[in-house]
């Protein structure tokens, strides 16, 4: 285990003797739980953690074996700390979902002075932990914001604004935390109103949240001919003029994942394992014949398929740049970025 010197921690136990390794794991979480393993298949316990100290808010983000290593938590007594947290782990056994997923995880919250007990084989974990000196305004309403809360809008854009921040933090500078931590707590009051009207100064947050989600939604259906503007804004909860907003900068979110079917064709054509035929790649994602195709590839990168296949069986495969147009709030890095000013 390591420490920097702002207090964060990286902790690994993989190096460590099996019958040592869940010892380890429990030593690093046992201030605030007694863990105990119920069941493994096998010997050892080889996880990760990360920990980061921003202040009056800390952020763990850790993962573990999964299914069959069924562990118990329950709240250390002698801990006198009286945090909030929120919780968010995945469910073990679905298949074909990325873990921490939307349909693939869980949203808890609740207070570390409060009684828990619960088991788990979940190998995906993020938590947030939250001071009360930090929103002492809403505390009655984060008192009764216990247990598990239900996928809906607002808990939706909590739970993947945490997985955003385990992703982000490893590049967030010292000097960005201070006004990071504003930004998380404006979302923590967010969750805790559930009411839209008050989520004004989480806007930014949720812009970027959303986005983040449009584009994930975007990339697991490249090849459906269900993805439509009025389907995406459903699935995300947005109206189509503000979804045409959200992806303004790309021309609108039609020329968006336009260009985003494009650039995986691009990958395919690259690719020289691909036996498919051009034709195949472009119908794939929903080109209605191979000449609508052909024009629409050479206008995004100026080469056409059948060049982008011979580029990349000689080994030279066509570099793409970013569009010129890419403007703020279009990733989690770009939010912090703009926190600063």
């Amino acid at each position: 285990m390591t420490t920097d010197d702002l207090g964060s921690i990286a902790f690994r136990n993989g190096d460590l003797p099996e019958a040592e390794q869940f010892e380890a794991w429990r030593a690093l979480y046992g201030f605030t739980t007694e863990l105990s393993l119920v069941a493994a298949p096998c010997p050892g316990f080889d996880a990760t953690a990360e920990i980061w100290n921003l202040g009056s808010i800390a952020l763990s983000s850790a993962t573990m074996p999964g299914a069959g290593y069924r562990r118990r938590y329950r709240r250390n007594r002698r801990c006198a700390l009286d945090h909030w947290y929120f919780l968010l782990e995945d469910v073990p056994g679905i298949a074909g979902i990325e873990p921490l997923a939307a349909g693939n995880r869980v949203l808890r919250s609740g207070s570390l002075s409060v009684d828990y007990d619960e088991c788990t084989e979940a190998s995906h974990r993020v938590v947030l932990y939250v001071s009360r000196d930090l929103c002492p305004e809403i505390a009655p309403a984060l008192d009764g914001l216990t247990g598990t809360l239900p996928e809906d809008g607002m808990s939706g854009l909590m739970a993947d604004f945490m997985l955003m921040l385990a992703r982000g933090m490893p590049d967030v500078r010292p000097e960005q935390r201070a006004a990071l931590v504003q930004s998380i707590r404006s979302m923590i009051v967010a969750m805790a109103s559930r009411r839209w009207g008050d989520r004004e100064p989480a806007a930014s947050a949720m812009a970027v949240t959303l986005h983040e989600r449009a584009r994930r939604i975007i990339r697991q259906h490249l090849t459906s001919s269900e993805l439509t503007p009025e389907r995406l804004g459903r699935a995300i909860g947005v109206s189509r003029s503000n979804l045409y907003r959200m992806f303004e900068y790309a021309g609108g979110v039609a020329a968006y994942v336009q260009r985003q079917k494009l650039l995986a064709a691009l990958s395919l054509l690259s690719d020289p394992a691909c036996a498919l035929s051009i034709t195949a790649i472009g119908m794939s994602f929903g080109f209605e014949d191979t000449s609508t195709f052909s024009r629409a590839f050479k206008r995004e990168f100026g080469v056409s398929p059948s060049e982008a296949r011979e580029a990349g069986g000689a080994g030279v495969p066509i570099l793409v740049e970013p569009p010129a147009s890419l403007t703020p709030c279009q990733s989690f890095a770009t939010l912090l970025r703009q926190l600063q000013t």
